[in-house]
């Protein structure tokens, strides 16, 4: 009985740690999207971009990290930004030049996380 709960213990404590792994890669994609979208969102049309209601994925050990939303509030549209790491900065940056399709489509995720309502 005590193997179960100790196997089941260090189970629970390896899965909560690689849930975590990408957390501050993620906030910090998600504070950029919020800041580049700021000046555009003066109407009421827009929903706020958060993290609950975003879907990440992670590519390449977290150098690239797409993150897609639903950024208006009367519309299912949904928009990707595909955000690369700089080199020298070691700060995320957009890259509007990486379609974020044909990227998914060509590269295998890392790490996924899906708060997006169905």
């Amino acid at each position: 009985m005590r193997r179960w709960f100790v196997l089941i213990l260090g189970l629970v404590i390896l899965l909560s740690a690689c849930g975590q792994k990408y957390d501050k890669e993620i906030d910090e994609v998600t504070k950029l999207e919020k800041e580049s979208i700021q000046d555009v969102k003066n109407t009421k049309k827009y929903k706020n971009v958060e993290r609950s209601k975003s879907y990440y994925k992670i590519y390449n050990d977290g150098e690239v990290i797409i993150m897609t939303y639903m950024p208006f509030k009367d519309s299912n549209t949904k928009v990707s930004r595909v955000y690369k790491i700089n080199q020298t900065s070691d700060k995320y940056e957009e890259d509007s030049n990486i379609d974020a399709e044909k990227f998914e489509k060509d590269n295998k995720p890392v790490y996924e996380e899906n708060n997006m309502k169905k």
